[in-house]
């Protein structure tokens, strides 16, 4: 009897257990879908992207509305963990295909010290739709997203734990948004590191005349990578771009202008990802614009205005430059739609400043600098000034520089075009000469160009350009001498404190005197106090100077010695110039050691 009735009791209690755990587990449901009622995008809003940092993230399933974390592109293009300067990737998908050239979508960053950042989304063809975002800094980041026109884009939540930075480039480890000095006088990387601009001229970059996926040279499985890896050997930090050209997709040919019909392809705009990653990876920053002078003409403010949206939004948080288009103020055949281009481009850059999330330093690329009617100078969107020196038969007067270093406010300045090698049979010792003076005259830049790459001549029978020279095929032309020899004059530059040096353009007096572009040219490294002479010199001696005597002045009132070193621009050797004296603030030069260029570095006594 005892045991039936304990029994019954085990029966009860089991009984009461099994219906509050059904109570308490339907109250759950009616919770959830209550939640769900009043939060449709539920499934994201949990932190789907949460992970240990050091883990690499891990690419869901992009159902309606879900969103994907894909994660930083490495040179090999598998996903990374989320890095400070490095992009994230995030993807979602849309409910509805509708205009999505139409649509916003904005993500809303909040760092782990409140930074804050808004990065617009952009449409990727079918319902994908990406944001890329450039953590400035390390820690935990928070993102929303706002799309009011469609469901599936909008209240998208989630975190990133991004890790310090690090890497093999110079952009890796100090980020590729460029920006302006404190002093104004030259640029740096994200984080305040001095950056040397040495760039090349690519301007039918992106497109089929510069394949990244095949070459018309046996040999040479892709002549992008191929040109991008030669030039990052040899030191070049940036690549001009101007995507003249069109790529072929499936769909059929496609260019930027397609975005002018709102027409979307995004085979071409895919394609062009893998170019400027490439870049990115072997540490070199495109600096991108779209289209040269009278092609501007046609389109409308409005059009371009959403092109340079949807650029933004796509390489906004990439490792890239902007200079807009290419000679904005080239003066064609009709006054009026020239003036018309130019208010234009103008009003133009000011749309790109304020809608760039990251604030890089902008700039446009000019028409030749002695007939430039410089529109741009008072621009205040405009932070680094390109100049041109052109391709005439007599370069720039250091005079002309030293106008725009002189101008207020004060800018970097970039000798951005002039003298490429092989127009007008220009010579290694050409480029070098314009490359050395452009420097020494104060500028913080020098862009090379090689004719038959600028525009990338085909083969031997493309006789494109012709006018400008005989042109030379791609696979001949980037091996040219003198733009191998660039990595010679960075290295002599980033040898001292190049941001450092001033220029001293009558410091140096010689006899017999010589004529403009035989003036031999000098900077130094500040003074540690007033009256004494700098601790370093650097002084440029174009080819033919070597007949004059040459004297170094204003070295303040100290009895000081120097020791000199001679570094050779064609080889990039250096040998000992012996010691020299300062007598009653001057100095007589050594005698160059032949009659080509040359640079005299001379370090003081006191260091």
């Amino acid at each position: 009897m005892k045991r039936h009735w304990i029994t019954a009791l085990v029966a009860c209690l089991t009984l009461v257990v099994l219906a509050g755990a059904l109570q308490a587990e339907e109250a759950k449901e009616r919770k959830r879908r209550k939640y769900k009622k009043k939060h449709p995008n539920w499934k994201t809003e949990s932190d789907p992207n949460a992970r240990q940092e050091g883990k690499k993230p891990t690419q869901e399933k992009s159902g309606s509305g879900s969103a994907a974390l894909v994660g930083v592109r490495s040179s090999n293009d598998t996903p990374e963990t989320p890095r400070q300067w490095r992009v994230t990737e995030l993807a979602f998908s849309a409910r509805r295909q509708g205009r999505p050239l139409d649509v916003v979508l904005k993500t809303n960053f909040v760092g782990p010290a409140g930074q804050r950042l808004t990065i617009e989304g952009f449409y990727d063809g079918g319902q994908t739709w990406r944001v890329r975002f450039m953590p400035p800094v390390s820690g935990t980041w928070l993102y929303r997203t706002e799309c009011q026109a469609d469901a599936g884009l909008h209240n998208r939540r989630g975190r990133l734990v991004v890790a310090p930075a690090a890497g093999k480039t110079a952009i890796d480890r100090h980020g590729g948004i460029l920006k302006v000095s404190k002093n104004r006088r030259y640029l740096t990387h994200s984080d305040g590191t001095p950056f040397f601009w040495l760039g090349d001229t690519w301007w039918a970059c992106p497109s089929d005349l510069m394949p990244i996926d095949s070459s018309n040279r046996r040999g040479i499985a892709s002549m992008y990578k191929t040109l991008i890896d030669t030039r990052a050997a040899q030191g070049y930090s940036v690549v001009q771009m101007a995507f003249l050209g069109g790529i072929r997709t499936p769909s059929g040919k496609a260019d930027f202008k397609d975005l002018f019909k709102r027409r979307f392809n995004a085979a071409y705009w895919q394609k062009v990802d893998r170019y400027i990653a490439y870049a990115n990876s072997r540490g070199i920053v495109p600096v991108i614009g779209f289209g040269f002078h009278q092609m501007l003409n046609k389109p409308t403010l409005k059009q371009l205005q959403g092109l340079w949206r949807y650029a933004l939004a796509r390489y906004g948080s990439r490792a890239v430059a902007f200079l807009i288009c290419g000679e904005y103020n080239q003066r064609g055949k009709n006054p009026t739609a020239d003036a018309a281009r130019v208010k234009k481009i103008l009003q133009l850059g000011q749309y790109i400043q304020s809608n760039d999330p990251y604030k890089r330093a902008l700039t446009l690329h000019p028409w030749a600098m002695h007939v430039e009617k410089r529109q741009v100078w008072s621009q205040p969107w405009y932070d680094v000034m390109m100049v041109q020196g052109a391709h005439g038969r007599t370069p720039p007067a250091v005079a002309a520089y030293r106008r725009a270093l002189d101008h207020k406010p004060a800018r970097p300045v970039i000798e951005s075009e002039c003298r490429y090698e092989g127009i007008r049979k220009y010579t290694a010792d050409d480029v070098r000469h314009v490359a050395y003076r452009a420097l020494q005259a104060g500028c913080c830049g020098y862009t090379y160009g090689s004719h038959g790459l600028w525009y990338p001549t085909q083969n031997e029978t493309d006789r494109k350009y012709e006018e400008w020279g005989t042109p030379m095929p791609w696979y001949r032309a980037y091996k040219r001498p003198g733009g191998a020899q660039m990595k010679h004059l960075r290295a002599c530059y980033e040898s001292l404190e190049w941001w450092r040096l001033a220029p001293l353009p009558d410091a140096v007096q010689a006899k017999p005197g010589l004529g403009e572009q035989r003036r031999i040219l000098a900077q130094g490294l500040p003074a540690d106090k007033p009256g004494q002479a700098r601790p370093d010199y650097l002084i440029y001696f174009p080819a033919g100077s070597d007949k004059a005597a040459a004297t170094l002045s204003r070295l303040g009132n100290e009895a000081a010695t120097y020791a000199g070193e001679w570094f050779d621009p064609r080889t990039g050797k250096r040998k000992p110039a012996g010691k020299l004296r300062v007598q009653g603030g001057r100095m007589p030069l050594p005698a160059r050691p032949s009659a080509a260029d040359w640079v005299l570095r001379l370090r003081s006594n006191r260091r």
